[in-house]
């Protein structure tokens, strides 16, 4: 006899949701694996790394939620499955996980990079290249970032994008006015998150963050646009305008840190609260594979022949993709990426 069968039911389909979307992936996976190609491969390895990272200390995640719950229970049911539907019922995992990697000046340092990475750069980057290269369901790797993580699904579509030819320049098509009125909206959650962290105001705020991102990335075909020679230009000030906006916000985050802190050793504080809660190593390993991988893939795109370059240009964009992966561990993925894509769009 399960005592709260809802609850049972809302994890399973929470499993269930993440193997229905990578059963959506899987085609342009396998596809392509067709061709060999190296970077392909090497992106689909980061994503069992990324994925491993995470999960290691989201399942760690569980398993100290349950622990505290079965410390405290007055009545604890025979069976683990009875169990498991009271420790469901008792607590709030996706509200404890998130307010634990949201209050704190260091946790919100760590946690703040991968919001501002997913609203500012990963919507607009997803919804303009999976139409550059005709890649399906590209919400469902939003999707996945949001259930399982981000950087495992960017490196899945960095997988699939690596092995596919760009379509012709008239079938693409996009709408940037939604996706800069998206993307602001989410850069505005992100900054709003900190101040209600505590309040009973940062679930809708985080749920807000949550689907905004999705919008462009769902919209009609009657609402797109052929991207034009004035679209690539619109993007890259969409761009350039969440790199100012996520370096501010990472610049005012760093200040708040050492002013609050008694060590001036930002990064053994920083390492030091990686590993002060499950949820937080989680996140924080997300935000540090989302960084690594993410420059990576700069390198990777500006060595790519696949778009009509000069010999000069593709110099140029391979010196400034070195300096960005250089920088990102100092400016944040938030703003490296972003800048590269605007000199990318602009090119």
């Amino acid at each position: 006899m399960i005592t709260y069968p809802v609850d049972i039911a809302i994890l399973a389909a929470y499993f269930a949701l993440i193997f229905a979307l990578l059963a959506g992936i899987v085609p342009s996976l396998l596809e392509a694996q067709k061709s060999s190609n190296r970077s392909s491969s090497l992106f689909l390895a980061f994503a069992a790394i990324a994925l491993l990272a995470t999960w290691t200390y989201m399942l760690k995640y569980f398993h100290h939620s349950y622990s505290e719950w079965r410390a405290i229970a007055t009545v604890i049911p025979e069976t683990l499955l009875d169990s498991i539907s009271h420790w469901l019922h008792n607590v709030s995992l996706f509200d404890d996980a998130w307010r634990t990697v949201s209050v704190g000046a260091i946790q919100w340092l760590w946690s703040h990079q991968l919001c501002a990475f997913t609203v500012s750069v990963w919507t607009p980057f997803l919804a303009l290249e999976a139409q550059r290269r005709n890649i399906p369901f590209p919400w469902a790797y939003m999707l996945l970032g949001q259930v399982v993580a981000i950087s495992f699904a960017a490196c899945l579509f960095f997988a699939v994008m690596a092995a596919l030819p760009l379509r012709a320049a008239g079938n693409i098509q996009f709408n940037a006015p939604v996706t800069a009125f998206c993307s602001a909206i989410g850069i505005a959650t992100v900054l709003i998150s900190p101040y209600v962290a505590t309040s009973s105001a940062f679930m809708p705020n985080l749920l807000t963050m949550h689907a905004v991102l999705i919008v462009p990335l769902v919209l009609p075909e009657r609402f797109l646009r052929p991207y034009t020679s004035r679209q690539p230009l619109a993007l890259a000030a969409i761009y350039l305008f969440a790199a100012g906006a996520n370096f501010a916000n990472y610049l005012q985050q760093m200040i708040a840190v050492l002013a609050t802190s008694e060590s001036k050793n930002l990064i053994q504080l920083m390492f030091n609260v990686l590993y002060s809660h499950p949820a937080q190593s989680s996140i924080g390993w997300d935000i540090i594979c989302v960084s690594l991988f993410g420059a990576t893939w700069m390198i990777a795109d500006s060595r790519s022949l696949d778009r009509p370059k000069s010999a000069a240009h593709l110099g140029v964009s391979q010196k400034i993709a070195y300096m960005l992966f250089i920088c990102t561990p100092f400016l944040s993925i938030s703003t490296t990426l972003p800048l590269y894509l605007a000199w990318r769009e602009i090119m």
